[in-house]
């Protein structure tokens, strides 16, 4: 059984590279998978390998950075699991089930496998696409070229992620085991949260009858925070809390095969000790893995039929606003758009955040005035702003480019094409306009002084943000509005559904979309930017401030493009009111077969 099992996973992989070879045939995918391939080998590949010729082999002390900065590091890692481990006990509520597909379950549930044998084959197939993501960290991480250190990294990571795997599953286990024995979610919930309460009190109570408080001197900077959190995380509390995970860690962060062959043993150890923890703790798990399976297919369906709304069970959220029965015909698109968005672009949930970044950077500048990481939370916006204005449109989908499977139905919608074009890119539009404004805003309020050079003022300041708040609606209606046309003239390369291009391909036909896209945009922005600039070179020297003619400048701008998007939402209307249903229907069909 175990040699039908393998031959099982190799003909599925082999069938699998065969599909994609064979997709190679189309031009479209093969010119995706040329751009895919040059991006990663010149903007990745080579940038390692120049790099690692240049500085050699570096330390896992991430070269420069002192030794409380690498205990530092693997503190905070070491952090970031216990959080994890804690999230696996804290928030699932379904029963425990495998990773099977239909056709596993048809193959392996009725065959003469023992319970405990399903276990051991989800596990092992499991470890292929650690591997492979192990792989990739180390690739990001720079530690792939640096010598004979790679396989020590790559064993590293997979160790890593191979903890919390088996974390997982036997959390999962255990979960289903207290669900039997009448232990409801709430009551399992209130019982982590007790232990976690209590070890907060301990902890708290042993570090102030151990630690000592940190000092004005210790917060001056980030470096002196380092040496402080350096000194605190090998004594006290710190380092037995924290201490299962840091073995986990230690491979990965070996600076020679010594050192890795001494944190080998430890870590292995855990990763025993969690695997007979999963064995011992298994529960029946065949009903929620065909339900599991089943839900699977069910979404899968959907999406090839069109029907997106079925494909996953969204939470039930309010509507945004009162949607009146009569009125603008857009709005209602919007409306709807809206609420696809989901919880993350709710105003309640940007509020928070605006209100944690100004909490967080108020104690910055009350507590550490003069350190580094003040003056980044400040410059942040400016790194933040370019990615909002050309990245960002990419991910809002939340328009044509999400109901595109279901042009079957928009067609028959009581508008026109330029309104019902309208109506969808409304909601991103306005969810981005609204996040811009905030990040502006942030910069605005708390852009750093640097005493070198001198910064713009809190007018200048003032005179940048709201010219480029006055800006921004016109610039994401029309980077949005040519997304949109991307999609009606190039239906085919629509990402909608199963089926659709991975790996290199799909990298490299949205690199390709990027800069059409940006080129369109930069085009579409040329008579906008002559207005501003010929306003502000000429008329400006006639005032006697600048910062008086660079709002009157995007003021200008923005007319203008009101007018150019006015344009392009009734070409695109046209566009949409033409376009043959069978004819995009069996295209979608075809690149989602």
């Amino acid at each position: 059984m175990f040699t039908a099992l393998v031959f099982l996973q190799t003909r599925l992989f082999w069938n699998r590279v065969r599909v994609q070879i064979r997709r190679l045939r189309q031009p479209k995918y093969l010119a995706g998978t040329i751009a895919g391939a040059a991006y990663v080998y010149f903007f990745l590949i080579r940038g390692l390998l120049s790099n690692n010729r240049s500085t050699g082999t570096q330390s896992p002390q991430l070269a420069g950075l002192g030794p409380e900065w690498a205990t530092l590091i693997e503190v905070g890692a070491a952090l970031m699991l216990v959080t994890v481990a804690a999230a696996a006990w804290l928030f699932p509520t379904k029963r425990a089930s495998l990773d099977f597909t239909e056709a596993e379950i048809a193959f392996l549930f009725p065959a003469p496998i023992s319970r405990t044998g399903l276990i051991h084959y989800r596990i092992a197939r499991s470890q292929i696409p650690l591997l492979f993501g192990s792989f990739i960290m180390t690739l990001f991480s720079g530690r792939l070229l640096q010598g004979g250190q790679a396989w020590m990294h790559w064993m590293g990571w997979w160790l890593i992620l191979a903890t919390l795997e088996l974390h997982r599953l036997g959390a999962a286990f255990t979960r289903t085991r207290l669900m039997d024995r009448g232990v409801t979610s709430a009551r399992r919930r209130l019982l982590v949260l007790g232990v976690l309460a209590l070890l907060a009190v301990a902890f708290w109570t042993w570090a102030r009858l151990s630690l000592t408080a940190p000092t004005s001197e210790d917060l001056a900077d980030l470096s002196r925070l380092a040496g402080y959190l350096e000194h605190t995380a090998r004594s006290g509390p710190w380092f037995w809390l924290l201490l299962l995970p840091r073995c986990i860690l230690r491979p990965m962060l070996a600076s020679s095969a010594g050192s890795f062959a001494l944190a080998l043993p430890p870590a292995a150890g855990l990763v025993a000790v969690l695997y007979v923890w999963v064995m011992r703790s298994q529960v029946a798990f065949e009903e929620a893995t065909i339900e599991q399976a089943r839900a699977r297919a069910k979404a899968l369906a959907s999406l090839r039929s069109g029907h997106w709304q079925t494909a996953a069970r969204v939470k039930r959220r309010g509507a945004p606003f009162h949607l009146a029965p009569l009125g603008c015909r857009p709005i209602a698109l919007l409306w709807k758009n809206l609420i696809s968005m989901g919880m993350a672009f709710t105003p309640r949930f940007w509020v928070a955040m605006a209100a944690m970044a100004v909490v967080g950077t108020m104690f910055m500048k009350q507590f550490m005035p003069q350190s580094v990481g003040l003056k980044i939370v400040g410059l942040l916006p400016v790194a933040l702003v370019p990615m909002l204005f050309l990245v960002v449109p990419q991910i809002l989908t939340m328009d044509l480019r999400q109901d595109l499977a279901m042009i079957d139905t928009l067609k028959t919608y009581p508008l026109r094409g330029w309104h019902l074009v309208l109506g969808e890119v409304l909601a991103p539009v306005a969810v981005l306009t609204a996040v811009q404004c905030l990040c502006l805003a942030w910069g605005v309020a708390f852009f750093p002084d640097f005493e070198a050079s001198h910064g713009p003022s809190l007018s200048e300041r003032l005179a940048i943000g709201i010219a480029l708040a006055i800006a921004a609606p016109g610039l994401n209606m029309i980077s949005l509005l040519i997304h949109n046309a991307a999609i009606l003239l190039f239906p085919g390369w629509a990402r909608v559904g199963p089926g659709q291009a991975r790996g290199f391909e799909a990298m490299g036909r949205s690199i390709l979309v990027m800069i059409a896209q940006i080129t369109a945009l930069g085009l579409a922005l040329v008579l906008p930017a002559g207005a501003f600039a010929a306003l502000f070179f000429i008329v400006g020297p006639l005032w006697a401030s600048w910062t008086v003619v660079l709002p009157i400048g995007a003021l200008a701008a923005l007319v203008l493009m009101a007018f150019e998007a006015y344009a392009a939402l009734r070409m695109l209307g046209d566009w949409f009111e033409r376009m043959d249903i069978s004819t995009e229907l069996r295209t979608l069909d075809t690149t989602a077969a």
